[in-house]
């Protein structure tokens, strides 16, 4: 399966069109783009759950027979405020992620998620959670446990931060043989993309498994990637089947 990374920031939602359009001619099965790839400003802001830029997400994901995923962008209804990641196959909306960690301010501008969101394509289960989400080890391990062959992550990683990251996303694709590919903002000097896809090789016959990290550089633009997302279920299986599940009752207690 082909991933496409759209490392970008962009004024308005819909400059991001010429990027769409080079990752689709590219023939990629899933297009992600970034957490707050834009300013939050009227237009940009997805107002009870349309704006003119979900309507060309829809329209490419038919054209292109395609995953396209919004990136986490701001989201107003009349009572409450998301950062929200709208997901659209092959013409069809297929389901919203909303941040279930709101980071620092946004505790104050949004309300917290409350549903992990899985959704099929080619027989292959995509998970989606936004940036700080992946922070907390109990989350992924919920879509492992879910059935998900593999996760997006719409993400703003600063650019003094972006190694410590690398270390979380590889823990999480380790801990639960679950490989990962996040797209994230390019907004010099404080953002500086490194967008990356992580699954997994193996050594003396599965034995040892290491992370195998495809990276983008620090330049603005779409990174196009390639996993085969279903052969690492047999991994993630024994992993999942190893587990004491005396350790889960005592989160209950």
């Amino acid at each position: 399966m082909r991933f496409a990374l759209v490392q970008i920031y962009e004024e308005r939602c819909l400059d991001a069109l010429p990027y769409l359009k080079s990752a689709l001619e590219k023939e990629v099965d899933v297009v992600l783009l970034p957490e707050k790839w834009t300013p939050k400003t009227d237009e940009n802001v997805i107002k009870n759950g349309e704006s003119a830029f979900l309507k060309l997400l829809e329209r490419l994901s038919e054209e292109y027979s395609a995953v396209l995923v919004s990136g986490a962008l701001y989201e107003d209804f009349s009572n409450k405020k998301f950062l929200s990641s709208y997901v659209f196959q092959e013409g069809k909306l297929v389901g919203v992620a909303r941040k279930i960690h709101p980071f620092m301010n946004e505790k104050h501008e949004v309300e917290a998620g409350e549903e992990l969101l899985l959704f099929d394509y080619k027989g292959v289960k995509l998970g989606l959670l936004i940036c700080y989400d992946l922070d907390f080890p109990e989350t992924v391990r919920l879509f492992a446990l879910k059935g998900c062959d593999m996760l997006l992550v719409p993400a703003k990683v600063v650019k003094q931060a972006i190694e410590a990251w690398l270390i979380y996303v590889q823990a999480r694709v380790l801990e639960n043989r679950l490989p990962l590919a996040y797209a994230n903002v390019f907004q010099p000097p404080f953002f500086n993309g490194k967008s990356a896809l992580v699954d997994m090789k193996t050594e003396d016959s599965s034995v040892i498994v290491l992370p195998r990290i495809q990276i983008a550089t620090e330049e603005k633009g779409v990174y196009i990637f390639e996993t085969h997302a279903e052969q690492f279920r047999e991994l993630r299986k024994k992993r999942l089947s190893d587990r004491n599940l005396k350790v889960d009752r005592l989160f209950k207690e």
